[in-house]
């Protein structure tokens, strides 16, 4: 981002949401790294560095403040091919990609070579991938701490760690505290409710035209995959976990005093969260900017400001809903997909927003199989 240290600070000074996301600011009197926004009072600007990235700031050796917490900033929009492919691949390792592959799986998977993707990564994020995701993981296993009762085992492997002696050595280094000494330190966490729920957040850049937004997905939903009652959005998912095949529902509300969206999901999802925060990233076109489009569109955009463009959990779902909604109109393709769900998907008991602790049971006469990298609309 090519801005002067004087525009990023009369951001930092005015809390402007529309930074919130591009740059970090790494304050040398504390050590911390904050997002533009922070409630904290405001640092000295020769006490300041700017960065990028959160894996940038952490690599100068500034700690992730406790009170913004940067792992909920938005993400950020892309622009040339380069940044493009290296957000791409940005985008998979959050999702937890390199769990269970390596540099070259993730290479393939963009389509350039390894020595390339390493070269426009550094450019474009200021770290490695590997330390990129390294980050990411840490940041991970932060939010699981602040958020959840999850042990620390699980925390671990669902961060993406292959060992718990692994992740408690690199939280120790990086946060100068052990994980459990970190969760105590803390107040108890609210994020995990009775019944086998845990809760996330994921912020926006306002305004966001939630109702258009419901009315959109509304108009597609798929009986019983998708179901939306009281301004939510709720489905299920099945992803393939580290252990395996995992399923459960997801409820999504707007929460506009902290411009965010919170994410309930069952405790059966969560050996997949990064997927999982991924996906609704996608659906509910988190990374959006307002500031831009709005105004490029004009008086389409005067009556309901924040519009976006509605996505799908994977590239699966949405090639699937678009092959067969170009044949028929959109009530006959809703049918079409609920069977398509109905035959291959992973059956689950109850109404979509009931019985939350419920454990998802498979159903024996599905196919998961069928399309293992994907959620096939269930």
């Amino acid at each position: 981002m090519e801005l002067d240290r004087t525009t990023l600070y009369q951001a930092v000074l005015a809390r402007d949401r529309r930074f919130d996301g591009w740059f970090y600011v790494g304050v040398t009197s504390t050590g911390i790294y904050c997002r533009p926004v922070c409630a904290v009072r405001t640092p000295q600007e020769r006490n300041c560095r700017f960065f990028d990235t959160q894996a940038a700031a952490e690599k100068a050796g500034f700690r992730p403040c406790l009170r913004c917490r940067p792992e909920l900033a938005p993400g950020l929009g892309v622009l040339d091919v380069s940044q493009r492919l290296a957000h791409a691949a940005a985008a998979l390792i959050d999702e937890g990609f390199l769990a269970g592959a390596d540099m070259a799986a993730l290479a393939r998977r963009v389509g350039v070579s390894e020595r390339h993707l390493r070269r426009i990564f550094l450019t474009e994020f200021g770290v490695s991938p590997v330390e990129y995701a390294q980050t990411q993981r840490l940041l991970l296993a932060k939010r699981l701490l602040t958020d959840t009762r999850m042990d620390l085992g699980d925390i671990a492997y669902a961060s993406g760690f292959g060992s718990v002696r692994r992740f408690n050595a690199l939280f120790l280094n990086r946060y100068r505290l052990a994980p459990g000494r970190f969760r105590q330190a803390l107040e108890s966490p609210t994020g995990e409710a009775p019944g086998g729920v845990v809760r996330f957040e994921l912020a926006y850049r306002p305004p966001y035209a939630w109702d258009a937004v419901l009315g959109f997905l509304g108009h597609r939903l798929i009986e019983g995959v998708e179901q939306i009652a009281e301004r939510a959005y709720a489905r299920v998912l099945t992803f393939d976990g580290p252990t395996g095949i995992c399923t459960g529902r997801v409820e999504v509300r707007d929460v506009p005093a902290r411009s965010a969206i919170a994410i309930t999901m069952q405790t059966t999802l969560a050996p997949v969260v990064p997927a999982v925060l991924g996906a609704m990233r996608r659906v509910f076109d988190l990374n959006c900017r307002p500031d831009i489009v709005d105004p490029a569109l004009g008086e389409l955009a005067a009556d309901m400001p924040g519009l976006r463009v509605p996505g799908a959990v994977d590239g699966f779902e949405i090639a699937v809903r678009a092959v067969i909604g170009q044949q028929i109109s959109v009530p006959h393709a809703r049918k079409i997909l609920a069977k398509f769900a109905d035959a291959f998907g992973r059956r689950l008991d109850g109404d979509l927003t009931s019985n939350p602790d419920s454990n998802p049971d498979s159903n024996p006469d599905s196919n998961p199989d069928s399309n293992p990298d994907s959620n096939p609309d269930s």
